[in-house]
């Protein structure tokens, strides 16, 4: 008796694993096709298996290998720029159709209509590439990935009117997940796309790659973003239209790239043009302008940021520089600065009776060589009571020809131990004199 009851257990239990098999299959496998992966039923039927604890025979191998080379050759016609969506999606041209054919392939996959528990569970099983392309398909399928609060740790986004860029990186480990997407009007033919990379043809890539970016913002919890914008070889009176339309709302650190002084081009940002670039970016954020700048620029306040650097910084004079007070983190790649000029700085830093600049990096005029001694006369301490930073390391940086000032608290972990070791060799210095 109890051996027919346990067989007759077994039957029932081997037909709900059969059921719950196939329909998992079928879900399972329309996901991995929306994800852009051909090849799946191998893999797919492998998985199922072990859930029902089962061995595949030599055969069912055979003939789920034969079934995936048939569907990978049929498939091979219908691709994508680079062939990353999947059989059923080829590039548009349409930018409020460019996802419709996949969104089509996704009814193999109905995982808009699934329970929240068991869509929760597909979102786990996918890897951080698959993850991005279903954030892609539409606002219902990021709906459902924005549920898993998902980490991302930085997303760079470079904006330009023929192609735009997002690199999507998940983590910083040398194994970490990135993933790239990028958006052309007018893609080279001779371009082909890893398996981590996503390229698409649209009419706008501007537009494209922002609602892109505002979703990516919505879905996932991104701690850092990044952007670049590119303003090569703009009009003047195109400028502010084009910076308007481009600047997003959320960024942490944004860049403008543009002609820089080493390619000999006449393509600068006039005193107008930086100005409201300055003004059009929030004060919380970090910039950088890699441009080259009118010798005459001026402006009451370039530092308002949490951080700023200026590849061309010929046009800052000692005054101007003197005149900066509380600032986290100032560098110029190349300016009219001698070692001498430096030390002229140092020294106020040293005399000054508030905080100046936290952070400071000053590229050397180019046709001067270093000059350790000229950096260095005379240097005293920073002893005024009032300041919260005052000791200072100076480093020079040999590859970038530049000369740089970290400033810290006097009694904070290793600038405490240098100070207390200066302030005994001041000591020692005076005692001699005596």
């Amino acid at each position: 008796i109890v051996v027919k009851t346990r067989n007759l257990i077994e039957t029932r239990l081997d037909g709900i694993r059969s059921q719950w098999k196939d329909f998992l299959k079928n879900m399972y496998s329309g996901l991995l096709r929306v994800a852009g992966i051909t090849n799946t039923t191998l893999q797919v039927t492998r998985h199922l298996d072990i859930w029902t604890h089962r061995q595949p025979s030599d055969q069912q191998i055979f003939e789920r290998e034969r079934e995936d080379a048939q569907t990978h050759k049929h498939s091979q016609g219908d691709r994508t720029l680079g062939g990353t969506f999947g059989p059923s999606f080829t590039p548009t041209r349409a930018y409020s159709n460019r996802f419709s054919r996949l969104l089509i392939e996704m009814s193999s996959l109905p995982i808009l209509k699934l329970p929240d528990s068991a869509a929760d569970l597909v979102v786990k099983l996918l890897n951080f590439s698959e993850k991005i392309k279903l954030c892609m398909c539409s606002k219902r399928s990021a709906k459902i990935l924005g549920r898993e609060k998902r980490k991302i740790k930085e997303i760079n986004v470079r904006m330009s009117e023929t192609c735009c860029t997002i690199w999507i990186t998940e983590t910083r480990l040398i194994d970490g997940s990135r993933y790239t997407v990028r958006f052309y009007n007018n893609p080279p033919k001779i371009l082909k796309p890893r398996d981590n990379e996503l390229y698409c043809e649209v009419l706008n890539p501007i537009q494209e790659n922002m609602n892109l970016v505002r979703r990516l913002l919505e879905t996932f919890e991104v701690k850092e973003c990044r952007y670049t914008i590119s303003v090569r070889d703009k009009k003047s009176e195109n400028l502010k239209k084009y910076i308007k339309r481009v600047v997003p709302e959320d960024y942490s650190f944004i860049s403008f790239d543009g002609m820089s002084v080493w390619e000999g081009s006449n393509d600068f940002l006039d005193t107008d043009e930086l100005s409201f670039i300055l003004e059009t970016v929030k004060p919380g954020a970090g910039i950088s302008i890699e441009c080259t700048i009118a010798l005459d620029f001026k402006h009451d306040n370039p530092f308002n940021f949490k951080s700023a650097h200026y590849s061309d910084g010929r046009w800052m004079t000692m005054d101007f520089l003197k005149s900066v007070r509380n600032s986290e983190t100032i560098s110029f790649d190349h300016t009219n600065f001698s070692c001498k000029d430096i030390n002229e700085y140092i020294h106020h830093w040293v005399n000054s009776e508030e905080d100046l600049i936290r952070d400071l990096g000053i590229g050397l005029r180019r046709d001067l060589e270093f000059n350790e001694q000229e950096l260095l006369n005379n240097l005293a301490f920073a002893t005024e009571e009032n300041r919260k930073f005052t000791f200072a390391q100076v480093s020079y940086n040999s590859s970038l020809r530049s000369v740089n000032i970290e400033t810290d608290e006097p009694d904070v972990g290793l600038a405490a131990v240098i100070f207390k070791h200066l302030e005994d060799i001041e000591e020692i210095q005076k005692l001699s004199e005596v």
